[in-house]
């Protein structure tokens, strides 16, 4: 489990922010506050890691060119598209030009660095960064220590030390215990940001199935798992009928496409609907469950306000099975969220409440049991209550 995370000039964030973890942590705080901000920074350290950061950053500033080949990617004029939808290479180096100033806190607080870090109950990681060109960032400390204060990553005499990114590159091909404990947590951690639009379309049925963070791939995962892991299946249609009773089974159909699948619901009266004809609710309740059910033994899965489009009873249903998950599969979560409904759900747990600010100095993140005044004000109220009053802010 991540104990904390350290973050600087990234985004929103200017000051150093140490921001602790719970099993479960609640982000919360006004709209441009940040709390986005602290769920993207793994992908910018994932895409750097896989590829480079000239990539990290053309993704960081709106772009999408995975994966990027250069003068091999498919080229046409600048801001139109590829057969597969990819923004063309021309395109990509103007986003790269901007990318500094996409990421970087204006202005910068301390030496101007860009600085991540996090501690796991098996180790720290920290990495600072200063923007260079035409590269994107210059390494300036990079070190993965375990508790006892020593590096799995010391060079033996004479030879050379790797890049960096070639050592954790290494490290993530090795599957070294290292990495899995202190670096995975992070680098490969899931985000979740559902997509209505996504959710309804027929997925293609590939050999490496993997769900997508806007849903897309959603009736595939399904499709796979009613035939090769039937109890996920069960465990995916227990939530759904608990949370929607009118709801008996979800299955797949052959897509409109060849080599595709549909999503299709069945009801307790036998009637079927496709994803497109199904509501909003019952798409976003099913895609959150793939997703928790999809992710590996001790995954971070951060998501994007799963309230949304979803009836407030069935939060409940949703914040217990996220508690299952943590408990059997050690997973940790990051949710961001405006619902009075869900943050009342944490009303005994202040520790995993965080509240997120905006100030001259960039966000500010506290636990609310970090803040007398809150912990003060939660005696007589529910957090919900705070938060619909903007007195959570105000305080």
């Amino acid at each position: 489990m991540i104990r904390k995370i350290t973050i600087e000039n990234f985004k929103s964030f200017g000051l150093r922010q140490e921001i602790p973890l719970q099993p479960i942590s609640v982000l919360v705080g006004p709209n441009n506050s940040g709390k986005s901000n602290l769920l993207t920074f793994p992908r910018f350290l994932a895409n750097a890691v896989s590829a480079n950061f000239v990539k990290a950053l053309v993704v960081e500033s709106g772009g999408d060119i995975s994966p990027l080949q250069g003068s091999q990617g498919w080229q046409g004029p600048a801001g139109s598209t590829g057969p597969t939808g990819f923004v063309s290479y021309v395109d990509a180096q103007s986003l790269q030009k901007r990318g500094h100033d996409s990421i970087l806190h204006r202005p910068p607080t301390g030496a101007g660095h860009l600085c991540f870090g996090w501690e796991t109950e098996a180790g720290n990681y920290a990495l600072e960064l200063t923007p260079s060109d035409p590269d994107g960032f210059e390494v300036e400390q990079h070190r993965l220590l375990d508790l006892q204060g020593r590096s799995p990553w010391v060079s033996p005499p004479g030879a050379v030390a790797k890049p960096p990114l070639d050592q954790l590159r290494d490290a993530a091909r090795q599957r070294t215990a290292a990495y899995v404990a202190v670096c995975a947590p992070i680098l490969e951690a899931r985000f979740v940001q559902l997509s209505l639009v996504a959710l309804r379309k027929d997925a293609f049925v590939e050999r490496d199935l993997a769900l997508d963070s806007s849903g897309l791939g959603l009736a595939a995962v399904v499709g796979k798992w009613r035939g090769a892991q039937p109890d996920k299946t069960k465990r995916l249609e227990d939530f759904v009928h608990k949370c929607i009773p009118a709801i008996q089974n979800v299955f797949v159909k052959p897509g409109d496409m060849p080599g595709t699948q549909g999503l299709w619901i069945r009801q307790e009266d036998d009637q079927e609907f496709d994803a497109r004809h199904v509501s909003d609710g019952v798409l976003l309740c099913t895609a959150l469950a793939a997703h928790i059910l999809s992710a590996e033994r001790g995954t971070l899965i951060m998501v994007e306000e799963p309230e949304l489009g979803i009836h407030p009873p069935m939060l409940h249903e949703l914040v217990e099975l996220i508690r299952r998950m943590v408990a059997e599969y050690e997973c940790q979560f990051l949710l961001t969220t405006h619902s009075r409904v869900l943050v009342d759900e944490f009303r005994d747990e202040p520790d995993a409440i965080l509240r997120f600010r905006r100030t001259k100095d960039g966000t500010l993140v506290q636990r609310a049991s970090d803040v007398p005044a809150l912990l003060e004000a939660l005696e007589s109220s529910t957090p919900g209550d705070l938060l619909q009053s903007n007195l959570f802010n105000a305080v």
